[in-house]
């Protein structure tokens, strides 16, 4: 799911080590909330490094020709492209992902997918960089579970996780993808609201690398953290 970043390495090659450590060199399906540098700049990379043979994103037009590029890489790597209009939902081994549209316009964040991967009674929410206003549409429109782990949006700004989502969620952990930056990232009061619900933060800043193992039977789960 995304992979982009402004880090010291590629990311591509960041994600395909960790992949490949696992023993994996080829992945069924590889999501792109949208198309933002951060969230994007490494997928030539990845693309070079891994098997991919399905891509879903957004079906939208971003500004500086990264649908281009995109189509360019599956064409030459053989890997399907599916646009998101409505929700879909892929089998991937014991886990199913759900997938929901933009719900919003304007701003790529605004434009990006939404992503539910359930694994029995064990959920993840991720929200890609939503703002708070497509955040309340997708609550409206769909039906959101209690969530065990919520992959915090737009980096935990003030302007996402807002309330409604956080009090139809439940997440019991939260995790905020964010690196140094001159944005505030992540606010004060996404903070606050978190911990006011009781969520365990966990920071990619602060902790490095995090990895969340699951159990078989879907109840409960193991944090691990590995410093860079």
């Amino acid at each position: 799911m995304d992979c982009g970043g402004n880090g010291s390495e590629n990311a591509g090659d960041t994600a395909a080590d960790y992949l490949a450590g696992m023993g994996i060199r080829r992945l069924d399906l590889l999501v792109l909330t949208h198309f933002d540098r951060d969230h994007f700049n490494g997928v030539e990379e990845l693309f070079a490094r891994m098997d991919i043979d399905r891509v879903a994103i957004p079906d939208v037009e971003p500004e500086y020709g990264q649908m281009e590029q995109l189509l360019a890489l599956a064409e030459a790597e053989g890997a399907i492209v599916i646009y998101i209009t409505e929700q879909r939902e892929f089998t991937l081994g014991a886990a199913t992902l759900t997938l929901y549209p933009p719900l919003g316009s304007g701003t790529s964040n605004e434009e990006g997918l939404f992503a539910l991967c359930s694994a029995e009674d064990f959920d993840v929410l991720i929200t890609g960089d939503a703002d708070s206003f497509v955040e309340k549409m997708l609550i409206k429109y769909y039906n959101i579970p209690d969530t065990e782990v919520l992959l915090v949006g737009h980096h935990g700004s003030n302007g996402s996780c807002c309330e409604e989502l956080l009090d139809r969620a439940a997440p019991e952990l939260a995790v905020i993808s964010v690196g140094y930056n001159t944005y505030g990232h992540p606010g004060d009061d996404t903070l606050r609201r978190l911990r006011e619900r009781g969520a365990e933060v966990y920071r990619t800043d602060r902790s490095g690398h995090i990895t969340i193992e699951i159990r078989r039977d879907g109840y409960g789960c193991a944090v691990q953290t590995q410093k860079r």
